[in-house]
């Protein structure tokens, strides 16, 4: 039976749609340059010689269970495409973009009971429109990201669970989601402890902590996600091994980490003293807005606690454990690389914030002088900056050796003109993007029968299109 106030599919679909769309135009470069970049084609070729579960729990020094599930369904994919493998970059254009079209909707619809439009179609926006610095093409239609975007589906589908703890089905699925996200980044599983938090309360009378069983599964999810984790997982930072530069702290910690959404208009003119004084002056306000907490209802506390909780240990967690991003945001305030370790922490803030003054500014004034502040505050910059869409024409490209076609052709041909009859390897080397600085690529393991089939098959005889086609003609394919 269908649950009252529930959620037209009508509507959910329309957000969908609108959404993917949305967030296609942002970056078109794997549709009309399509090739698979760096920890993509790792992970896929590590599905197709290990399988799925191994290269899940097993990949890498934590579980990517997440990532790793996007990546197998842009297989599966493929497999409906003509063309099969050839696909690979069209699938997970697909595929990631439609797991971030599914975090608009929650994102979305998820508070639609306790938030008014105005403020969700604001935290919608956010997610689909926040600034990236020049690095979109690292994020959007590229799986390797929809790691740090994990938080934001669990925090927001955790926080409709305590909105609605009398929907059985929303607290299944948010408490799935939660289990999927601690398999997936470490930071969830901190996350899962918030909303646990925020699930107790005090029984005055027999003066103990009552946990309703949503918080008691939760507990049961955090142990499982503990249980996956290795010891090298505690000390991992995840591919930064830079060293800690103490001139870029404030930069990275402060303005890329915090205060990037306020200030991507006119990041290249701040300096380390203007970055400071407007934490003073955003977290002041922010913590002058939280102390109205108590006059909220117990259930909107809840809700803004675990928001803010969680937004909180995503930020700390990041500046901890990325620390030799210093070296990169070196108090310069030139570049904004790497984007793609801020964009779900600086929705999760964007988010957290609106969610928070929607709640503590209840009466009419304060709704006009408060939410619609910081509504316009956390959008304009999403709003007016022009490179947030950049369609085909993406800041950051990768054009050295051609398409991911043109990787599968060379690899082909290399094999079939080495002359040394029937492969004896099952799976065969193939390069893809970045470039390394010793020249060389990453590379993404392809079974070897299909090279030798694509080798036979004609479609390596002249240029690629964007979909992995043929072009009549293409000299700009092997810029």
């Amino acid at each position: 039976m269908r649950e009252r106030n529930s959620t037209p599919w009508t509507l959910v679909i329309a957000v969908f749609i609108a959404s993917f769309g949305l967030l296609a135009l942002r970056n078109l470069d794997p549709l009309t340059f399509p090739t698979v970049y760096a920890e993509d084609g790792v992970w896929s070729g590590q599905i197709l010689a290990n399988g799925f579960m191994q290269t899940a729990f097993h990949g890498r020094e934590f579980p990517i269970f997440g990532v790793v599930l996007l990546d197998q369904c842009a297989l599966w994919l493929c497999k409906l495409l003509p063309g099969g493998l050839l696909r690979l970059p069209l699938a997970l254009f697909i595929v990631c973009n439609a797991f971030l079209a599914i975090c608009a909707c929650a994102v979305l619809l998820s508070l639609r009971r306790r938030l008014p439009l105005l403020i969700r179609v604001g935290m919608w926006l956010a997610l689909l429109l926040m600034p990236v610095g020049n690095d979109g093409n690292e994020i959007f239609g590229r799986a390797l990201n929809m790691g740090f975007v994990f938080p934001v589906l669990q925090a927001f589908l955790l926080a409709a669970m305590l909105s609605d703890m009398a929907s059985a089905r929303t607290s299944i699925v948010a408490l799935l989601v939660a289990l999927i996200a601690g398999w997936t980044f470490p930071v969830s599983i901190a996350i899962n402890a918030v909303a646990v938090a925020a699930l107790c309360s005090r029984d005055r009378q027999r003066l103990r902590i009552r946990l309703p069983w949503q918080g008691w599964t939760l507990l049961a999810v955090i142990a499982a996600n503990a249980a996956a984790l290795q010891v090298a997982s505690i000390t991992s930072k995840g591919g930064a091994n830079l060293p800690w530069v103490p001139a870029g702290f404030v930069e990275f910690a402060l303005a890329r980490t915090l205060l990037f959404p306020l200030v991507s208009l006119v990041y290249r003119h701040l300096n380390d003293t203007v970055v400071i004084v407007l934490c003073l002056g955003v977290f002041g306000s922010l913590i002058a807005l939280l102390v109205r907490l108590r006059h909220s209802t117990p259930a909107d506390r809840r809700i803004v606690s675990l928001l803010v909780g969680s937004f909180v240990v995503y930020a700390a967690a990041t500046i901890v454990m990325r620390i030799g991003f210093t070296s990169l945001l070196s108090g310069s305030y030139r570049a904004t690389f790497p984007d793609r370790y801020f964009y779900g922490l600086n929705v999760l803030g964007t988010c957290a914030v609106l969610v928070t003054v929607a709640m503590l500014a209840r009466t009419p004034r304060a709704w006009r002088r408060t939410a619609s502040f910081w509504l316009v505050l956390v959008l304009i910059a999403p709003l007016v900056n022009h490179r947030v869409v950049e369609l085909h024409r993406p800041a950051t490209q990768w054009r050295e050796h051609g398409t991911f076609q043109a990787s599968l052709c060379d690899s082909a041909d290399r094999l079939t003109s080495s002359g040394s009859g029937a492969p004896s390897r099952s799976l065969t080397s193939v390069d893809t993007y970045p470039k390394l600085a010793d020249g060389s690529y990453w590379q993404m393991q392809v079974p070897t029968s299909f090279l030798v089939e694509l080798a036979s098959s004609g479609r390596c005889a002249r240029p690629h299109d964007a979909l992995g086609g043929i072009l009549p003609s293409g000299p700009d394919q092997r810029r």
